[in-house]
């Protein structure tokens, strides 16, 4: 009886872990993009406005220009702003983490604001991209 009970809270323990990581998987797949802006190095900052949309999550990447995210504050409405700066410097291609919404719930976005420094002396500027997960 113990041994059947060891087992059936293996597959128990087993099941559960394969839900975590295919949910782990899929969060990926609810990401988009809902706004874009071309950035010029002779700028320090520059604001999105977004429509208010509901989410659990941003996320910024960037193409073109390699850039370095001072700062990125997230307005959300009815809620206080949230700010991260340790964001690091971002290669053209590669994203942040997921910056998560505060709360248990959705949470709607009003706009994102981003202080940045663009290394490459040479560059034309940098496209950076907002991400929304839901």
């Amino acid at each position: 009886m113990a041994r059947y009970m060891n087992v059936c809270l293996m597959f128990v323990g087993m099941g559960i872990l394969f839900v975590g990581v295919s949910n782990l998987v899929h969060a990926e797949d609810k990401c988009g993009v809902i706004a874009e802006k071309l950035v010029k190095p002779d700028a320090v900052s520059t604001e999105f406005k977004v429509p208010k949309t509901r989410l659990k999550g941003v996320k910024l990447s960037v193409e073109q220009s390699a850039i370095e995210l001072q700062m990125v504050k997230l307005h959300y409405a009815k809620r206080a702003d949230d700010v991260y700066s340790d964001l690091g410097t971002l290669q053209p291609g590669e994203q942040t983490r997921v910056l998560d919404a505060p709360g248990k719930k959705r949470v709607k976005l009003k706009g994102v604001t981003v202080q940045y420094k663009i290394p490459d002396e040479n560059s034309q500027g940098a496209l950076i991209k907002v991400w929304v997960c839901k």
